[in-house]
């Protein structure tokens, strides 16, 4: 059982997004705003509806980027962790692209994945490309608030729990300790 494009243009309008189609090979394409940058997504339903393709060219260029080992790193631990999108590289131009790939084969398309299919496009690839664009301009990822977190415990834990901050001063919430000032 495949996918027709008229059941695809249904589920993406049923989305809410405006969308134009490539007459010629049934390409859809659609546009988002992520923090100013305006991005470009491709649509294609593949081998006779059996295979939907979600990509967006250029979401970054590291043909000349400082940081382009350590952003390649990062990529690469993105493409472990999520399971939807994954992101491509081309090291003849530099760029970075995102991809979500669907075999459909015997499955039907069914509102739930492309709903899915438009947030991760939209958000997490959004997402992904601000934070890529700090480290690029810091050479540092941009750390979310769990890791923050993890890191402020860590840093509590590694004092050997004699009641000093890991700098060695006294706890600020005790009194200091010296002769006792009161009289009997």
């Amino acid at each position: 059982m495949s996918v027709t494009l008229a059941e695809l243009k249904s589920a993406l309008a049923a989305e809410g997004v405006t969308f134009f189609q490539n007459e010629d090979d049934g390409t859809i394409l659609f546009s988002f705003l992520h923090d100013g940058q305006l991005l470009n997504v491709f649509v294609e339903l593949l081998e006779d509806g059996e295979y939907l393709r979600w990509r967006i060219p250029y979401l970054l260029c590291l043909k000349d980027a400082e940081q382009r080992p350590a952003v390649l790193e990062r990529l690469l631990q993105r493409n472990l962790l999520l399971k939807l999108v994954k992101f491509c590289f081309d090291p003849e131009t530099g760029e970075i692209s995102a991809e979500i790939a669907i075999p459909l084969e015997e499955g039907q398309l069914c509102a739930n994945v492309v709903t899915r299919c438009v947030y991760v496009i939209c958000e997490v690839v959004g997402d992904e490309r601000t934070a890529l664009l700090e480290m690029i301009r810091t050479g540092r990822y941009p750390q979310s608030e769990q890791e923050r977190i993890d890191d402020a415990v860590a840093r509590l834990l590694e004092n050997d729990g004699d009641g000093s901050a890991p700098d060695g001063s006294a706890d600020a919430d005790e009194e200091p300790r010296g002769q006792d000032d009161t009289t009997d």
